[in-house]
């Protein structure tokens, strides 16, 4: 059944194109070719005037291939270039769109990207803070706890040996006692003054490392620690961060994540390398700051060693500020590890 002009004329342009395709189609049937030349001629203006050119491709096939058998060559020439010049056009407009495309979806994925490290940094940053509380916490127990206690019982071990009466063998044997009670009430000190980092806040980054040197070196380890570039360690900068030259300013963070590095470096060197010989660095230049542990220790094979625990846990802290950590190791031959932080992360 066809449908009224009336009617056709309330309809969209797709629509009335769709409709006049179908009434030369149905001429063409009936071999009225006059009336279907007429209605093929609306149905493709229509396509042409609104820029449909799908639609007015599709009416160039369909009309090319009922009519390429019997139309006379100058009527099938002009509709055959019109629709090579239409697939022309939509393969280059493709074309253009597939940079597009992709310029679009690779900026999807580095915004995932960048959505998913933010969401690993939050993490990090949690994971560090939590550590670190737990730090100190161990470090204020160590000290207020069980640091007391040994004190107390110092004393009492003090006041037995006053009180005189005891068998020569025993007092030999409780002056012992007391001489390693001694020994393990400075360890004790000496370790939480470390897990708590308490010297750092009070005295600086140069001079948490030149305590830190000094209480490896009273367990028989040569260390020596040097500090270079404009160094006025201990003055204090804006919102307590620490003046290390005229123009630089650790912040806090800074300073405590290269001491927990310088640490965590110097425990490596005597743990893992029995390092008899260490050097411990403070450098500042211009725009970065690095501390450093060279030591001559038993070394390793970079290519076939993980990184352990505590290792990981300072580069997290370093790459955390935009700072880089170096290593350079050999069996045999000692480790040296350099962590440095730009001033602009410090």
């Amino acid at each position: 059944m066809e449908v009224d002009d009336a009617v056709l004329s309330t309809l969209s342009v797709a629509c009335r194109a769709i409709v006049k395709s179908a009434r030369w189609k149905q001429a063409f049937a009936r071999g009225d070719m006059e009336a279907a030349e007429q209605a093929f001629e609306q149905a493709i203006g229509l396509t042409r005037e609104f820029r449909r050119r799908d639609d007015t491709m599709k009416l160039l096939r369909e009309y090319l291939d009922l009519y390429g058998s019997s139309a006379p060559a100058e009527r099938l020439l002009p509709l055959s270039l019109e629709l090579i010049t239409l697939q022309d056009e939509l393969q280059r407009d493709t074309a253009a769109s597939v940079p597009r495309s992709v310029e679009v979806r690779l900026a999807q994925q580095q915004a995932i990207r960048e959505l998913e490290l933010n969401k690993e940094r939050e993490k990090l940053d949690v994971s560090i803070a939590a550590r670190e509380q737990t730090v100190r916490e161990v470090g204020t127990v160590l000290h207020d706890d069980v640091g007391q206690s040994l004190t107390v019982i110092g004393l009492q071990v003090d006041n037995l040996l006053r009180s005189g009466g005891l068998p020569a063998a025993t007092l030999l044997e409780v002056t012992q006692v007391r001489s390693q009670l001694r020994r393990l009430t400075e360890h004790v000190r000496e370790l939480s003054h470390a897990l708590s980092a308490q010297h750092l806040e009070t005295a600086g980054l140069g001079a948490a490392l030149l305590t830190l040197a000094e209480e490896v070196r009273s367990a028989g380890v040569d260390v020596q620690c040097v500090t270079w570039g404009e160094t006025e360690i201990g003055e204090r900068g804006e919102e307590g961060g620490e003046r290390v030259n005229n123009r630089v300013s650790l912040s806090p963070e800074v300073r405590l994540c290269l001491y927990r590095c310088a640490q965590t470096a110097l425990q490596n060197a005597l743990r893992h390398g029995e390092a008899t010989s260490i050097e411990l660095q403070l450098g500042v230049l211009d725009d970065e700051t690095m501390v450093s542990v060279n030591d001559n220790g038993r070394g390793f094979d970079q290519s076939v060693t993980s990184f352990g625990l505590g290792l990981r846990d300072a580069m997290n802290r370093i790459e955390r500020l935009g700072g880089t950590v170096y290593i350079d190791s050999r069996p045999g031959r000692g480790t040296f590890v350099k962590f440095t932080i730009p001033h602009s992360g410090a």
